[in-house]
Parts: C-alpha cells; structure tokens; sequence
C-alpha cells in the first residue's frame, strides 16, 4: 500500500471512529478535506473502503439480501407490498423509491404480479378539473389522495396539481383584485 493509500486508509478510518459508521457525509467531507481528495475520487475512494471494511455490502452481498428478504415476502396485498418494501428500506438503507424498484425487479424476474394500482388511460383536463370542483371544500392532502385514487397519479404528482392549485388560486384574487380597483 502506498503512502497516499495509507493517509487516506487513515483519514477514513479515523472519520469513521469520530463520526460513526453511518455518517456517510462526514466521512466524505474529511476524505476531501483531510485526504485532500476531489469530490468524485473521495465517493469512489469512500464506497472502496466502505466495502472493504465492511460498512455497506457488495453489489453480490447486497443482490443477496434482496433476494433473501422478498423470497420471504407475500405479495397478495398492498399491505403485503408496502412491508417488503419497508423491510428493504431498513435492511439496506434505501429511499422508498429504491426499494419499490428492487421489488419490480425481483417481481419482474420471478413473474409475480403486484398489487399495484394500474393507472388508468391519462384523465383530461376536463375530468380533473370537475373533480377538483367537486372535492374543493376538501382539506389538501384529502383531495391529493383523492386524485391518486380516482386518477392512479402517483402522489409526487397528485401534490403538484394540488400545488398549481392554490397558485391557479391567489393568481384568480390577484387578477380579480386588479379589475376591481380598475372600475
């Protein structure tokens, strides 16, 4: 192991015992500022060393413990799906996002079907806008769910009609407000 290998085994392994094993972002910040390294080479050099030590898993270790996980895992209900989906989150330490993609995956190579919500043909403007007007009285995150059940949109997007909403909203005071002070 060369010198340089060496400091930054160090800085590593010393940011490791300051911050615990899992404050990724300040052993990051102590490889670039400590270990002198770029941003891109102090990740590169963080997930080698992570690996080697026994931090985070391999690509096979981690391949492995999905499979181990969802080959346990009853895929009959949403319920079923949102704890395999929970349980991955906290056996690998993965976004939500990340987790759902790993079922699919798995779900895709062992020709298991979900229990997803399939979304139905893209609502037009018209229908979206009548069943807004017809839930307006409705608190925000009720007519966001509602949007995900009478439309399949997810709820990132749900939350941005929502959003454009009460934009759409105080834009419609802003307008009215202006022609009244007009006449």
């Amino acid at each position: 192991m060369s010198d340089e290998e060496n400091n930054i085994q160090s800085v590593f392994d010393n940011a490791v015992a300051e911050y615990g094993e899992n404050d990724k972002n300040s052993v990051l910040m102590a490889l670039i500022n400590e270990g002198g390294l770029d941003v891109t080479t102090a990740i590169r050099e963080y997930n080698r060393l992570a690996r080697e030590s026994g931090l985070t898993m391999t690509k096979e270790q981690k391949e492995a413990k999905i499979a181990e996980i969802l080959g346990e895992q009853s895929f009959d209900t949403r319920d079923d799906l949102e704890a395999a989906k929970n349980e991955l989150m906290d056996a690998l330490d993965v976004a939500p996002t990340t987790a759902m993609n790993y079922i699919k995956s798995y779900a895709e190579d062992k020709d298991i079907e979900l229990p997803i919500a399939q979304r139905k043909a893209m609502a037009s403007k018209t229908e979206v806008v009548a069943f807004i007007i017809e839930h307006q009285n409705e608190k925000k995150a009720e007519l966001s769910k509602g949007l995900q059940e009478e439309f399949g949109y997810a709820k990132g997007t749900a939350d941005t009609v929502i959003s454009h909403l009460a934009y759409m909203q105080e834009y419609a005071k802003q307008v009215e407000n202006v022609y009244e002070d007009q006449t």
